[in-house]
């Protein structure tokens, strides 16, 4: 069980929390708060570093990663449903307003695609989510 050390609010007040990699769905840069969102399925912490720091961090950790747009690192292994018409992973097959989803930039799309493909050959396909 590997874990990363992140804070639940941007300054730190909270302290360190420990959350294992595996529980990570996406990473997101914010450039107004010059921070790194790390998203789980129930949270979003913060940590400092950039965004491309991370990823190959992460990815020589023996997790996959991939950079699917200038602000967002996507985990491969949690992605469970992906819609090629707006460009969208998400994380659960229940797609409602609320799910977690990680935008993709159109240029990257079918790289994406094919590393999905590798890891996950069943997974769901769905348009205009």
């Amino acid at each position: 069980m590997a874990l990363l050390s992140v804070t639940k609010d941007v300054g730190g007040k909270s302290g360190i929390t420990n959350i294992e990699i595996g529980d990570i769905l996406m990473l997101s840069y914010s450039k107004s708060i010059d921070r790194v969102l790390v998203h789980t399925a129930e949270n979003i912490y913060y940590t400092i570093g950039t965004l491309t720091f991370w990823n190959e961090v992460l990815n020589n950790s023996g997790h996959n990663f991939s950079l699917v747009d200038r602000s967002n690192s996507l985990n491969l292994d949690k992605v469970v449903v992906l819609d090629p018409t707006f460009k969208v992973a998400y994380f659960e097959s229940n797609i409602t307003p609320k799910s977690k989803r990680c935008i993709i930039a159109g240029y990257r799309f079918n790289e994406v695609k094919k590393s999905l493909n590798l890891i996950n050959p069943r997974i769901s396909i769905q348009e205009g989510l």
